[in-house]
């Protein structure tokens, strides 16, 4: 249930970062790739679970893009909440 939860909040992020303008691509690469590592490790087993380094990449993007771009931010936080709760 837990990795279910997280892939529907990466799949809502990647749907948030693809609605930012295109002006703004260069911004959102850093996100795109930390939403890429996570889904990685959750479509293979054998891979650990994400680590701490990117549950803190993903607090910094979520600072980052808080005024600039809400929507992202808000669901930044949630993948952040989502991984927190399984243990990350």
């Amino acid at each position: 249930m837990p990795k279910e939860r997280l892939h529907e909040q990466v799949s809502n992020l990647r749907k948030v970062i693809d609605d930012v303008d295109a002006a703004d691509e260069c911004t959102t690469a850093e996100l795109r790739q930390i939403a890429d590592e996570i889904n990685l490790t959750l479509n293979d087993p054998e891979l650990e679970a994400p680590s701490e380094t990117l549950l803190h990449k993903l607090e910094e993007e979520a600072i980052r893009f808080g005024e600039s771009h809400p929507a992202v931010a808000t669901a930044t936080r949630q993948v952040m909440e989502v991984l927190k709760n399984i243990g990350v």
